[in-house]
């Protein structure tokens, strides 16, 4: 079963602001995420593979 993050998850795992990703979802980089009800839901695995695809390696 696929896990989905809140927004404050994925401000945690990806330690950026809100604001942040809000200016990636604008830009159409972001992953889509999923309505429900009020709430925005996104799938961990595109995160984490979002995450992967833009952070270099160490």
């Amino acid at each position: 079963m696929t896990k989905l993050l809140s927004q404050q998850d994925v401000i945690d795992y990806l330690q950026v602001t809100r604001q942040t990703i809000y200016v990636w979802r604008r830009q159409e980089i972001f992953p889509k995420p999923f309505q429900i009800g009020r709430f925005l839901r996104w799938k961990q695995e595109d995160i984490e593979k979002f995450a992967s695809q833009h952070t270099a390696p160490i």
